[in-house]
């Protein structure tokens, strides 16, 4: 398969530049979600909802590119080898973006713990 350049980016085959934009897609969903969930304030009832549905789709995009990682570990043996479809670049891509979206779900944990808590004073 011939590279593709998307973005200014050199992608290896067509399939890594979807899964790139599906990547990227989610990400900016999630990320607009959020922000509209902690500036409408008429979303402050729906707690519950909100945290559970917050919770879930970090967890589902954190595990999604978790196990992309953990194929692409598994499939390079630990980036020492580079097939068609995996390389070390996947292992660091999804390896990162699995991070990231851990450290969303605790940031929606503790921004939602404090929209939970009573208000004093």
């Amino acid at each position: 398969m011939d590279p593709v350049v998307f973005w200014g980016i050199e992608f290896r085959n067509a399939s890594h530049m979807v899964w790139f934009q599906m990547s990227m897609g989610f990400f900016a969903l999630g990320i607009l979600w959020f922000l509209v969930w902690r500036i409408i304030p008429g979303l402050k009832a729906r707690t519950a909802d909100s945290l559970f549905s917050a919770l879930a789709f970090w967890v589902y995009a954190a595990g999604s590119h978790g196990v992309a990682s953990l194929g692409a570990i598994i499939e390079t043996k630990g980036g020492t080898i580079i097939t068609s479809m995996y390389s070390p670049d996947c292992i660091w891509f999804n390896a990162l973006m699995a991070g990231i979206y851990i450290g969303l779900c605790c940031l929606s944990v503790v921004l939602i713990n404090r929209k939970l808590q009573p208000k004093t004073g």
